[in-house]
């Protein structure tokens, strides 16, 4: 089961039948089991997780908090997207490998 808390910008990911937190992504480094491969690729305010049959998590990345997206920038930094992670439990690397975002916002 997959937790998502939008304003901390953390993934869950709990185990089926109580087993407890098997691991969290998140944009800041402390609260995150995994790290990304880039600073860009990181979700901010994600919610709508899902484990795709290939195990790769799917969610929306709303990006509300995404560092620049504020009023002084006139909201240059705000974007939204779909995205795909593949995670790596051996080297503990989120890699980005796909995403769509509004080519217009």
């Amino acid at each position: 089961m997959y937790v998502a808390l939008r304003n901390l910008n953390v993934v869950f990911c709990l185990g089926a039948g109580g087993e407890g937190l098997r691991w969290t992504i998140a944009a800041t480094p402390q609260l995150s089991d995994y790290t990304f491969e880039r600073d860009v690729d990181k979700f901010y305010t994600p919610h709508s997780v899902v484990e795709l049959a290939d195990g790769r998590i799917a969610m929306i990345d709303d990006g509300n908090s995404r560092p620049g997206c504020n009023h002084q920038s006139g909201y240059a930094g705000c974007w939204s997207r779909a995205v795909i992670y593949e995670l790596n439990g051996k080297t503990k690397v989120c890699k980005l490998v796909w995403q769509f975002a509004d080519p217009y916002g």
